[in-house]
This record gives structure tokens, C-alpha cells and sequence, in this order.
């Protein structure tokens, strides 16, 4: 059991990996931009930076499917 965790744990890390490879900080930080003008948030902050909040105003996904559509191959 705690192979196939260490096992998921390294794809989980590959794949971060490429992420951040793949696409910088700054072109995240457009996405979140773009979201947040369409969608007319005021602030938008990291959930690390939260103690607590409504899931409803969380807008990873939407963050992450407009990350998926353009990067669609």
C-alpha cells in the first residue's frame, strides 16, 4: 500500500512538474485575470491563503477548464 501511494505520489509530481514547465506563473496569472473580469470578482486570492470560505465562490474549476481550452492538443 505504501509503494502505490509512493508510486501516485511521484505521477502526481511528474505531472505538476510539467505543468510548471509547461505553462509560467504569469500565464496562470492571465487566466485568473480573464476569470475574474468575466465573472466581475473584486479580489481573488489563493486557497492557501484562506482560512475559510463558501465553496461556492471557489473558482478553480473554471480556472482549470479555461486553462484545458487552450491548451487543448
Amino acid at each position: 500500500m505504501q509503494r502505490t501511494m509512493t508510486d501516485y505520489q511521484q505521477e502526481l509530481q511528474a505531472k505538476n512538474n510539467r505543468v510548471d514547465v509547461g505553462y509560467s506563473s504569469k500565464n496562470w496569472r492571465a487566466i485568473v485575470n480573464e476569470v475574474g473580469k468575466a465573472d466581475k470578482f473584486t479580489l481573488i486570492l489563493e486557497r492557501s491563503q484562506i482560512l475559510y470560505s463558501d465553496q461556492g465562490i471557489d473558482i478553480t474549476s473554471k480556472v482549470i477548464e479555461t486553462y484545458n481550452n487552450r491548451n487543448k492538443k
